[in-house]
């Protein structure tokens, strides 16, 4: 028998293989979802099957019962692929950053993101905030409101990623939180995380969805070289690494603490 009332809601942290998990999902058109790109109503977000985005607990705090699902990545990993990301999009900081432009080399660059930028030293911990933090209350009610409308606000991201609020909180508050949360995965164990979730939609709607190729990020500089994620983490030395470590505590004990719930 089909379960109609349950619903998922992936919390999704950049750079962990996310859009692939949600493209999946989309594929299957028997299954209603809402993402923050594809906004209609506040009813929407309320009955859809699926909710997607980078939304912090605001859904588990609007929704309470809702199943969660998450996926996690070695942190100084995901800054760096997250750092190709943010260099290959135009719209990027780095792109409009002189800090950046002065800077000869990618490897460098990366250097200046990790530990020196003043917007992303403000993101540090960046996957614990990602899942602990709430979206202001004006950000949320703001979305559902059409451009035309004379209410309609736009509203800039400041310092903080995707509008949260920017909450202080211990281990045990965002260990608290991944307790609750019904799918959790690393990105070293992709495959067994996408099966709980296909598992998911099978056991509540009968509905199956099917992976998709994962495409890896590479940045390519005015040289034409290639930079992957492992190349550049490898450019970094150990004492780089131990002080972006020192940085993200936080994220770095998360991260060994969902690896040990054997997932």
């Amino acid at each position: 028998m089909v379960k109609m009332n349950k619903r998922l809601y992936f919390l999704h942290i950049p750079k962990t293989g996310g859009i692939n998990i949600s493209t999946s999902v989309f594929l299957n058109k028997n299954i209603s979802f809402f993402n923050t790109s594809n906004i209609k109503t506040l009813e929407d977000f309320y009955s859809s099957k699926y909710i997607y985005g980078h939304m912090g607990k605001t859904p588990i705090e609007k929704n309470p019962g809702i199943d969660v699902a998450c996926l996690f990545r070695n942190p100084l990993e995901r800054s760096v692929s997250h750092f190709i990301h943010t260099y290959n999009y135009s719209y990027s900081k780095i792109v409009e950053n002189k800090n950046y432009i002065n800077i000869k080399t990618i490897e460098d660059k990366l250097k200046y993101y990790l530990f020196e930028d003043s917007y992303f030293a403000t993101v540090a911990n960046f996957q614990s905030k990602s899942i602990f933090n709430i979206m202001k209350n004006e950000v949320f009610e703001n979305m559902f409101k059409k451009p035309d409308n004379p209410e309609y606000e736009i509203i800039t991201k400041t310092n903080i990623l995707w509008y949260l609020l920017d909450q202080e909180f211990s281990f045990e508050d965002v260990k608290n939180i991944v307790d609750y949360f019904k799918i959790i995965g690393t990105t070293e164990n992709y495959g067994s995380f996408f099966e709980k979730i296909n598992n998911w939609f099978l056991d509540n709607y009968n509905e199956e969805i099917f992976t998709i190729t994962n495409i890896s990020s590479v940045l390519i500089d005015e040289e034409l070289t290639e930079h992957t994620t492992l190349s550049l983490l490898n450019s970094l030395t150990e004492d780089e690494k131990e002080k972006f470590k020192n940085i993200n505590e936080l994220d770095f004990k998360l991260y060994d603490y969902i690896k040990n719930k054997n997932v």
